[in-house]
């Protein structure tokens, strides 16, 4: 849990979703403005052409706070006056566009009012979250200093989101507005908003097939439930799979670029009838078709002496998805990244072949004999999350992996160099070059100076390049090439005046030359950048013009063939060109350099049926290890009384195949449950554990320094869960909140999304057996289960855990016993900070032992600091015998859990104890899911960091779908939860890193639902 720390002026007293709203502020006289009835946002009147909103709002200062009514959440942008306002979805038409139009009938003006700015929360001062460090709010100058009213207009409208097939606005509604300079409000009592839609195309209306419950709170729902529509890009599907072809071979290379040549026996040995019609042979990669040079030997009947060759490249996609392609690691530690394309025969199949063009070079000048090239040294050694989500502001793509880790640990400051060895081929004989660095810092604070140089095969080093705290950036130096070495070069990074606990990671160090067009082994890559000209390529030794292929791979799934003869070779020069555009991409080869696809690159694929014939409703994606225990869970979700529901199990293997086309990435899921979401799917349920680095499931990815301790790359990834740089302060976190924003271009989750990451089948079956007890225990409404349980840990600056637990349980109703337990301030002053006294931490350890094992809950709602292991930072002293680390950690699973035939929901507003995917080191929510009849039946928490201000709007969220919103899953209340922290205005990284463990579909108890499940009546 990060903390804030206020100024004296700044204290943020309460945000209340639908409630009033405090800000502390400094005023020179009290002033009250009159009282209006009914406070808030009502619905005045709605057509198909026009919404009629009022907004009532009060406000007074009283004892230097701004208290105002009838506003639902407050600025958040940092450095900007920290003002109260209103926000609410509005469903629209079809691809209708809105207007706002606003009058007011009075305003009022509160004068000598200084109005704080919003707090900039600090990242973590070291390396554990459960030590976050924290910044005071400053004021924008650019806001503060000038003469005018912020925010500058009195409402803002979003751009058009979807929540499944609901389109929707966000309108923001600012009747309180603010003059830093002269220090006033602006305060409107009564806001009359109309809103004209135009454009609407009724005509195109395509609802989803299922009947579900409007997935968004807008303010108009009537409206919402006639204008349901899928955007157009989710009309049709856009797979492109061969799933109809007789044969079809899954081909994956693993030797980098080059030209593969497949023999025909090769085919016949993987199931290719020997007298196929070869026309009917095709190939294709990532859906796209790929042209073949098909060389037939002539023999009719068979085809085991013909050849197929092909361009393949090693998989080129962002760094992001690189860090879930298998790859073989070269001896430098980098990886040639593996690729996958599809063979396929059937009737109606038809074989593209490689277009031809000719040889122009008589009539392009002087051949060229050196292109530019770029050569990179790019291990990957080091996993580093990078503590930030601020890649837009730097220049590199965000990556997670690194060449390597320097640091400075000899206790003084002092220079420190590390030299790599990079082979550069070929370069010029005169020119320049340009060497470049890229590095990032590993800090959390801004204020540290670095300073770093970089230098090649010990010559003048570059200038030095000096930055601040958390940086990614490049340190470049342009040199003359006479210095570069044919062959093995070292170049070192230099950190000047390094001070002691400096770290920083090296990502990769390029060399960009001339370099020149000599093959290698009788084959060379190059880039062109000039275009249209003519290119002399040495090196082929004594071979013959017919021994050879030159091919224009800038398209690179359609080849174009150079037509060369003989006089276009000699003396193992060879010489072509073509009309060609600035960077094509050229191949030249001889055939004998091709790359033979073997036995052991070829798999035969019998494709699954993954597109039912009707609805689905419940969807769950398996590992086929775990297939049998998702069968059960969508058996028990197919009777009525747990839902009623409409199911559908696939194995991952096969979205993978068909939807990324053999690559394991996370948007094969996307393009699954995006097509998922037109059967009229509402939830999907996950089957099988992740972790943050997927490649290590085939080829070991070891962290030598700065990842946990319990780093262990041998731990697989059964389904892969998405990796996102979306948290301020962790970086990358991983996230199956992608595979559920489908619909529309933006972060709205458009289905309901769990997973129970097991790595057993048994693991499986103990949590669906759980979830299958749970809800057959709702029938049952034994008195345990009106109990919940809220656990605080101790107050310190990142909040009084207590106040907020009591704060959300004013959400629930009345027939709830809800039992408050709250560590002390009792321990000693640590690093500034207060902790809770090792005895205290016993007794509300046993307090909660006995109200989950004796009594019984059916919600523990737990509020403080977090880690992937652990809740709270203080320990025990006795537990079972033995002390403690924390609260609870994931060693209490099989003595703390004796709740055999009671398993409870585990609802948990702290830091990283939702983070499932990290390797070698089981997350306590995870561990708590997956005990043998004991633990829990479903985990909602985060992956990543984050504030409790904004877990205070999660969790009230949630318990106001259950019980203010009629919702009754788990699910359901997750996501409506979303979509409120969504309105509040608040950071994105909550809505990716907060993660169910667990069925979405399952319900949630209530003292008053029905106990007949009427999907149609029940949302």
């Amino acid at each position: 849990m990060l903390k804030i720390q206020r100024t004296a002026y700044l204290l943020l007293t309460g945000l209340a979703i639908g409630f009033g709203l405090f800000v502390t502020i400094s005023t020179f006289a009290a002033v009250e403005e009159t009282a209006v009835t009914q406070p808030g946002l009502q619905l005045i009147t709605a057509n198909n052409t026009t919404l009629r909103l009022r907004l009532t709002t009060t406000a007074q200062i009283n004892q230097e706070q701004l208290q105002t009514t009838g506003l639902n959440t407050q600025i958040q942008e940092a450095g900007m006056p920290a003002l109260p306002y209103y926000s609410t979805y509005i469903a629209l038409p079809p691809m209708a566009e809105a207007a706002v139009s606003i009058t007011a009938s009075s305003q009022n003006t509160l004068n000598h009012v200084a109005i704080a700015p919003a707090p900039a929360v600090a990242a973590p001062a070291s390396d554990t979250p459960l030590a976050p460090d924290y910044v005071t709010a400053v004021p924008d100058p650019t806001v503060y200093t000038t003469n005018a009213l912020y925010p500058a207009a009195a409402y803002t409208l979003s751009p058009p989101m979807y929540s499944r097939d609901v389109r929707v606005v966000e309108l923001r509604l600012y009747p309180i507005r603010y003059n830093p300079a002269s220090q006033t409000i602006t305060h409107t009592p009564e806001m009359d908003i109309t809103i004209t839609f135009t454009g609407a195309q009724w005509q195109a209306k395509r609802p989803l097939p299922t009947n579900a419950p409007l997935p968004i709170n807008v303010i108009n729902p009537e409206q919402a439930q006639q204008w349901r529509s899928l955007p157009p890009n989710l009309q049709t599907s856009a797979n492109n799979f061969p799933t109809n072809a007789d044969h079809i071979l899954k081909i994956t290379i693993t030797q980098g670029e080059g030209i593969y040549e497949i023999s025909g026996q090769e085919l016949i040995n993987a199931g290719i009838p020997a007298n196929i019609d070869p026309t009917t042979i095709a190939m294709m990669h990532r859906g796209s078709p790929v042209a073949v040079d098909y060389d037939d030997n002539g023999t009719t009947n068979t085809i085991a002496d013909d050849t197929i060759r092909f361009y393949g490249w090693p998989f080129s996609g962002s760094k992001q998805e690189e860090q879930f392609i298998n790859g073989t690691r070269q001896p430098d530690g980098s990886f040639v990244l593996e690729n996958v394309y599809w063979l396929y025969t059937g009737s109606g199949v038809t074989r593209t072949d490689i277009a031809t063009t000719a040889n122009l070079a008589g009539s392009l000048g002087t051949p060229a004999t050196t292109t530019e090239y770029t050569a990179v040294y790019e291990p990957e050694n080091y996993f580093f999350s990078t503590w930030t989500n601020r890649w837009d502001i730097f220049p590199n793509e965000p990556d997670a992996w690194y060449a390597d880790y320097i640091t400075n640990g000899t206790g003084t400051t002092q220079t420190i160099t590390r030299t790599y060895a990079v082979t550069i081929p070929h370069p010029a004989v005169s020119g320049t070059a340009v060497l470049d660095a890229e590095l990032i810092s590993r800090e959390y604070q801004s204020y540290n100076q670095h300073d770093a140089h970089i230098t090649l095969n010990n010559g003048t080093p570059s200038a030095t390049k000096t930055w601040f705290g958390l940086q990614n950036l490049n340190i470049t130096d342009t040199l003359s090439l006479t210095q570069v070495i044919s062959g093995s070069n070292n170049i070192a990074i230099v950190l000047e005046n390094s001070y002691n606990g400096e770290r920083i990671y090296l990502n990769d160090i390029s060399l960009t030359y001339q370099r020149q067009l000599i093959a290698d082994n009788n084959m060379l890559t190059f880039t062109d950048e000039v275009g249209s000209r003519a290119f002399a390529v040495s090196g082929f030794g004594s071979l013959t013009v017919s021994d050879l292929l030159a091919w224009d791979v800038t398209d690179q799934t359609q080849p174009t063939a150079v037509s060369l003869t003989s006089p276009d070779l000699s003396g193992g020069t060879l010489t072509f060109g073509t009309n060609h555009p600035a960077n094509s991409h050229f191949i030249v080869s001889a055939k004998t350099a091709a790359i033979p696809v073997t036995a052991s690159m070829i798999a035969p694929y019998t494709p699954a049926n993954l597109t039912p014939t009707g609805t689905v409703q419940w969807l769950a994606i398996s590992h086929a290890n775990f297939i049998t225990a998702a069968q059960d869970l969508a058996a028990h979700r197919q009777q009525a009384q747990y839902g009623g529901y409409t199911t559908q199990v696939v194995d991952i293997a096969d979205v993978i195949a068909q939807y990324g086309y053999g690559l394991p990435l996370p948007s094969a899921i996307q393009a699954y449950t995006t097509e998922a979401l037109t059967w009229g799917v509402e939830y999907v349920v996950l089957f099988g554990d992740g972790t943050a680095v997927p490649r290590a499931t085939h080829t070991p990815m070891p962290c030598p320094a700065g990842c946990r301790a319990n780093w262990d790359d041998s731990d697989p990834t059964y389904l892969l869960t998405d990796l996102q740089f979306t948290d301020p302060y962790q970086g990358l976190i991983p996230t199956d909140h992608t595979f559920v924003t489908v619909s529309g271009n933006d972060i709205l989750p458009d289905m309901a999304i769990g997973r129970i990451p097991a790595q057993t089948a048994t693991e499986a079956q103990n949590v669906v057996d759980k979830i299958k007890l749970y809800e057959q225990n709702l029938f049952t409404r034994q008195s345990w289960l009106y109990n919940i349980a809220f656990v605080a840990d101790n107050t310190d600056s990142a909040g009084n855990f207590y106040a907020e637990n009591t704060l959300v349980a004013t959400e629930l109703p009345a027939h709830y016993n809800v039992t408050q337990i709250a560590l002390p301030n009792s321990g000693p002053v640590v690093n500034g900070e207060p902790t809770a006294a090792s005895e205290d931490v016993d007794a509300a350890y046993w307090q909660l032992y006995n109200q989950v094992n004796i009594t019984g809950t059916t919600i523990i709602n737990y509020r403080g600091h977090g880690s992937i292991p652990q809740w709270s930072r203080d320990s025990r002293t006795s537990a079972f015998g033995s002390t403690g680390t924390g609260l609870l950690n994931v060693n209490d699973t099989n003595t703390f859990w004796l709740n055999g035939g009671k398993p409870s929901i585990i609802l948990s507003a702290d830091c990283l104890d939702g983070y499932f995917a990290y390797p070698g080191e089981p997350a306590i929510s995870e561990s708590f899911l997956k005990a043998a009849n004991r633990g829990t039946a479903a985990h909602w928490s985060s992956s990543g960091l984050g504030t409790t201000y904004e877990h205070t709007i999660l969790h009230r969220a949630f318990y106001q779908a259950i019980f203010d919103q009629g919702y009754t899953t788990m699910g359901q209340a997750a996501n409506y939860a979303k979509n409120i922290y969504n309105a509040a205005g608040q950071p994105d990284a909550e809505m990716y890193a907060f993660t169910l463990l667990g069925d979405p579909a399952m319900r949630v108890f209530t003292p008053y639902q029905f106990w007949i499940y009427l999907p149609s009546i029940i949302r």
